[in-house]
């Protein structure tokens, strides 16, 4: 049995190779149907064999979607978009459906996990039901501009769940603002609305990019539209109500609020969702107790039925973490540490329960050793979770034990450039300048963001035979945050600070960078470096420096200059934000406070 992957493009260049890597050797041929990328999608797409077809954009994915089915010539069809990806683990069910001749379907749906929010993790996954495979030649085909549905001459196919998964990065927030997916969406699916005033399925959508760009009255209106023609069997039926609930959050409507989930747990009462948002509404409310029976009770409920949409984690590791914060909040450690525990088991990658492990166990006095050994006892001999840790010791700035979970990972994962990466920056935090460097010009990490920055502070800070390392850097030398090491060499030897790359007014990008160095310089403990360091901000003009300056001190502990510099700030007339002005009181309280400590301690005497 042949399979033809077919997807529709669109500047996809930063994606696709993820997508066709996870499914090279499980299909026959690639039908990509291009709509005018103008980046390197079609030579990437050339470079993995795929018949790329330049198709203008029609203003409908149908289409697109339809004249890809038209070209494919397998038995079997693999809809996917540049921003799926298939989970490693089921290569090998896929290739089984495929070769069943007694299959029981002719179209197959596949779990569908969507990141959202600023970065692909497991806290924030929707877990939906698509279609995946469609048995060719049968007629099968796409209907509407935008969420198109998968329909066949008698009306919508008979569908089969499977439990074969593709991880979604289209929702990640970069993804979204680089598309401008809403504008689009809202676009299309108005001028569906305009064909079908009546489209429930539309309706529901148009709701969700309001909800998303913050617009939640917008979004109820469509979800109330929506709502009064619902079919509950209706695949999007649990969504809506979940949508409907999130914007009652929103807008403050606790009343109807209420209603929705009571509404969704009588409709859908094997899904743990509603539940989950119930005992989330108890919390926020301050009903503890009700929220912790509560969270239980999705604990005990399970998962989800194959076939339903749901939140990943919402009767796993989501409410032990809520159950972990609250026993915290009431004083209850044990039981704290216990649902950490139990959240670690259900998702070895939970890097909520693994951050508040560690600080609960270090105010139970456990040092950095003894937080290592606890803790790598849950880690599971896993790459991701070891790279969770050694991040959340960085932060913590214990970074021998973050270099030791990086190098566990590294020897797990050899060619895995985070875990090199990460054992590099530790190193260098930990003043091994040379070794640091080495990690750092390894092939898995030297095109990760930010080796080439940390590799030339290798070289400023470290011994004398690694200057002869300056000629390695190429083109890499024009990034901005190589351009702040290149003005702060001079420095560095007591000569003048080197010009500016744009005059007084520089980009955005090189002020981030040049924060960036003074955070490290900070973070290093290199108080002189940081104070020579500080020279490349006079000559720059700007609001917000001062502001700036102000909260890297308080971040690293320094009250009386981080009271300076937001004091200097006000008087300069910077915009000095309510975080600036929280800072600044609570400075002051704090100096308030050892003023009477002391003023008392005098009296007694």
């Amino acid at each position: 049995m042949s399979v033809s992957l077919c997807m529709i493009v669109k500047n996809e260049e930063e994606n696709l190779v993820r997508c066709l890597d996870s499914i090279e050797g499980l299909v026959g041929e690639i039908i990509l149907v291009d709509t005018g990328s103008t980046d390197r999608t079609v030579p990437i797409a050339r470079h993995y064999g795929a018949k790329v077809f330049r198709r203008p954009w029609s203003g409908s994915f149908s289409e697109a979607r339809n004249f890809a089915l038209s070209k494919a010539t397998g038995t079997w069809i693999l809809i996917m978009d540049a921003d799926d990806e298939l989970e490693p683990g089921d290569r090998g069910a896929l290739l089984e459906l495929v070769r069943d001749p007694d299959g029981a379907s002719e179209v197959y749906c596949g779990r569908t996990l969507s990141y959202s929010g600023d970065r692909a993790d497991c806290s924030n996954i929707l877990v939906t039901m698509t279609v995946r495979l469609i048995r060719n030649g049968r007629g099968y085909f796409y209907r509407g501009r935008v969420h198109e549905q998968l329909t066949g001459a008698g009306g919508p196919p008979g569908m089969t769940a499977t439990e074969i998964r593709f991880y979604h990065y289209g929702y990640l927030s970069s993804e979204i603002e680089k598309k401008e997916k809403h504008r689009r969406n809202i676009e299309l699916i108005r001028r569906e609305l305009e064909d079908d005033p009546e489209n429930g399925f539309m309706q529901f959508n148009l709701g969700n990019e309001y909800l998303t760009v913050g617009k939640a009255e917008e979004a109820m209106d469509c979800y109330r539209d929506s709502y009064r023609t619902l079919e509950p069997s209706l695949g999007y039926g649990s969504m809506l109500l979940t949508r409907m609930i999130l914007c009652c959050e929103q807008l403050g409507r606790t009343g109807e609020q209420c209603r929705y989930i009571q509404e969704g747990l009588a409709l859908y009462p094997e899904l743990p969702d509603f539940e989950y948002l119930r005992a989330s509404m108890f919390q926020r409310h301050g009903k503890l107790l009700k929220a912790i029976r509560s969270y239980r009770k999705c604990v005990r409920m399970g998962p989800p039925p194959p076939d339903g949409n749901s939140v990943l984690g919402v009767s796993t590791f989501k409410p032990h973490d809520r159950l972990a914060a609250l026993y915290e909040r009431l004083g209850e450690r044990k039981l704290a540490l216990r649902h950490c525990r139990e959240a670690i088991r259900c998702n070895p990658n939970d890097r909520e329960a693994f951050s508040r492990m560690i600080n609960l166990l270090q105010e139970e006095g456990c040092g950095p050793d003894r937080l290592e050994s606890r803790l790598l006892r849950m880690a599971e001999k896993d790459v991701c979770p070891m790279l969770i840790l050694s991040d959340l010791f960085y932060d913590r700035r214990m970074f021998r034990q973050a270099m030791q979970f990086s190098i566990r990972a590294k020897r797990l994962a050899p060619e895995c450039p985070a875990a090199c990466y990460g054992e590099g920056i530790c190193r260098f935090f930990l003043g091994q300048y040379r070794r640091a460097f080495r990690c750092l010009e390894a092939a898995p990490c030297r095109r990760t963001s930010g080796a080439a920055f940390f590799r030339q502070l290798c070289v400023l800070l470290g011994p004398a035979e690694l200057r002869r390392n300056t000629g390695k850097f190429g083109p890499e030398l024009e990034r901005p945050d190589c351009l702040v090491a290149a003005a702060f060499r001079p420095l560095l030897k007591g000569e003048p600070c080197a010009p500016l790359p744009a005059g007084e007014e520089v980009s955005q990008e090189y002020l981030d960078s040049l924060f960036g160095l003074l955070e490290i310089l900070l973070r290093a403990g290199l108080l002189n470096e940081f104070l020579k360091a500080l020279e490349l901000l006079k000559p720059i003009r700007g609001d917000g420096i001062l502001l700036r300056l102000g909260k890297l001190y308080c971040k690293y502990g320094y009250a009386k200059l981080a009271s300076h510099e937001l004091e200097r700030a006000i008087c300069a007339g910077d915009q000095v934000d309510a975080e600036g002005f929280s800072i600044l009181s609570r400075i002051r309280a704090a100096e308030a406070g050892q003023g009477r400590g002391r003023s008392g301690a005098a009296t007694r005497d």
